[in-house]
């Protein structure tokens, strides 16, 4: 058994968690922009112009506190408790079978058109942190979670303390792929591949991530990519890890993919990039409002069912009654489960 579901069972029956600490579309024009351009390289503008500049401000800000009080509210919370499944003795791929599926289009179209022409305002609100996650603010977890990484595992985030854990359905809203350190790189004979050539000083500088994130794809720390609430690691298997290194490295400087459309490989968004890395792990899409897209919950219900080339290694969580715990394979499953009951 790997090194956290080792540590998560030891209480006992195996699927108890244990605790560790306890801490508390493209391409439309927005109303400002229009007026911007109508202004003039010279900047000046006639008085009427003006009035709907300072209109479109006004509208901005509204439409911001109206997108930013209910996360905030929503993000002083916790995970809520886990389901219980009908069978208590379904192991974790009977627990998250049909998992990921309905109140994928929660907005109506003339809503989906709004947010779609203001994107410019609405995607600063899209990033607000309302507080440090839980699992950064637990060295003891940290530790625990970063001690279990392996080259080229595949990391999955719950970020309920920033807008985006809580503006998509389901449990988690980011990932990213572990490179490894300089130490694991060379142990595993891979910090002389020429791919690595021109960024072995950020690893080494212990940038050991990577990444899609608004502004594209980066190498990035452990403390920024785990800044969340919960993360998940699950392991590919059976693929050659310079192959992956081949094909990862030069994906740096990607642009990001605000769309979130899976069939378009010159912008990535985070889920996007798994398919990118791992070519053959048959990455699940599904279509929402007309374009193909990837959820982060169905990649770890199909390597949960068996549907993709990934094994469970942990999965540590926190929240304001619990603390940080780690739970096993089946309570994750549980967990999962409850995010789209």
């Amino acid at each position: 058994m790997d090194y956290l579901v080792r540590w998560a069972t030891g209480c006992g029956d195996g699927t108890v968690s244990r605790k560790v600490s306890r801490q508390p579309p493209n391409g439309r024009r927005n109303l400002k922009a229009f007026v911007l351009r109508s202004i003039g390289r010279n900047g000046k503008h006639r008085p009427l112009v003006a009035g709907f500049a300072f209109m479109a401000d006004v509208r901005a800000l509204f439409l911001g506190v109206i997108l930013a009080m209910p996360l905030l509210l929503a993000g002083c919370g916790g995970l809520p408790p886990l389901v219980d499944p009908p069978d208590p003795e379904a192991g974790p791929a009977e627990i998250v079978s049909g998992c990921c599926e309905g109140g994928l289009e929660p907005l109506p179209d003339w809503a989906l058109d709004v947010l779609e022409a203001n994107a410019g305002i609405v995607r600063p609100f899209a990033l607000i942190r309302f507080r440090p996650g839980r699992l950064t603010g637990s060295p003891e977890a940290m530790a625990l979670f970063t001690g279990a990484l392996q080259p080229f595992d595949l990391v999955l985030i719950n970020s309920n303390n920033r807008a985006t854990g809580l503006m998509f359905a389901g449990h988690f809203s980011h990932s990213a792929t572990y490179l490894g350190t300089e130490e694991q790189l060379r142990a595993s004979g891979l910090w002389d591949h020429p791919a690595l050539a021109p960024h072995r000083a950020a690893i080494s500088a212990g940038s050991t991530f990577l990444e899609a994130h608004d502004g594209g794809v980066q190498l990035k720390r452990p403390e920024i990519v785990l800044d969340g609430d919960a993360a998940l690691i699950l392991r590919p298997q059976g693929m050659d890890h310079r192959r992956l290194l081949a094909r990862s490295m030069p994906l740096i400087g990607t642009p990001f993919d605000t769309a979130f459309d899976a069939s378009d490989p010159s912008r990535l968004f985070c889920a996007e990039l798994i398919d990118a890395i791992y070519p053959h792990a048959r990455v699940p899409t599904v279509e929402v409002y007309g374009r193909q897209t990837i959820l982060i919950d169905a990649v770890a219900a199909a390597a949960l069912s068996g549907r993709m080339p990934f094994s469970f290694v942990g999965y540590v969580e926190g929240g304001p009654r619990v603390g940080v715990r780690a739970l096993s394979e089946r309570d994750f499953a549980r967990r999962l489960r409850t995010a789209w009951d």
